[in-house]
């Protein structure tokens, strides 16, 4: 996540959008353990550095940054070591999933500077994970406006992966609604949908609903 304005406010962050429609490697990313071994893959630190270093940005642990209303301290999740990543644990959960001689995935990235840099670092400590990615470059326009925009990419298994970035329409109290819901509410997949890879769940459709109509904070 990335630290604007100054102080613990983290305006915006770049993830790793999961493709868990498509029909690639039998539809693996619908798996949790080899959505969790992806999250303990990653060596985050290499990419913080990327990104100007840990003043200015830092790894995220939750769905959502600080500054994001449903952020819970103490909830971080799939933390490594210097958050270097943990390629054995990683590999761990790719056995325990059926794919104990590691797994192919597509990452789809913008083709900028910044985002060439990260999509080979992710490329780099994937692999150590038993991860084998080849790199999907699109134009910045092409990849949010043409491949992430359209679901049916995704359900032809266009892409597993794509590195994305979002930031909260506003901050302070409330925000979660400006985040949590277009990005994890699957009910709403569909063109032009901000849930890139059809995430869907119940419990955290209904966890949603009620927060947005709850009385108070």
């Amino acid at each position: 996540v990335l630290l604007s304005p100054a102080g613990d406010v983290y305006g915006s962050f770049t993830y790793l959008a999961l493709n868990v429609v498509g029909p690639n490697n039998g539809g693996a990313l619908k798996r949790l353990d080899v959505r969790r071994a992806i999250a303990l893959a990653v060596d985050k630190a290499a990419c913080v550095q990327l990104f100007g270093g840990p003043r200015v940005a830092r790894a995220l642990y939750q769905a959502v940054p600080s500054s994001t209303a449903g952020f819970r301290r103490g909830a971080d999740r799939d933390v490594t070591p210097g958050d270097r990543g943990n390629p054995a644990a990683a590999r761990a959960l790719l056995a325990q999933a059926g794919y104990p001689n590691g797994i192919k995935l597509r990452l789809a990235y913008p083709n900028i500077p910044s985002g060439v840099t990260i999509a080979q670092t992710l490329q780099v400590s994937l692999k150590r994970a038993g991860i084998d990615v080849r790199l999907v470059p699109s134009l910045l326009s092409d990849l949010y406006g043409r491949l992430l925009s359209n679901p049916e990419n995704a359900r032809r298994g266009e892409w597993d992966m794509a590195l994305a970035g979002w930031a909260p329409d506003w901050y302070g109290d409330n925000n979660g609604r400006a985040v949590i819901a277009p990005l994890f509410d699957g009910r709403q997949f569909g063109p032009n949908s901000m849930d890139y890879g059809g995430y869907l769940n119940r419990d955290v459709s209904s966890a949603i609903d009620r927060a947005i109509t709850a009385p108070s904070a």
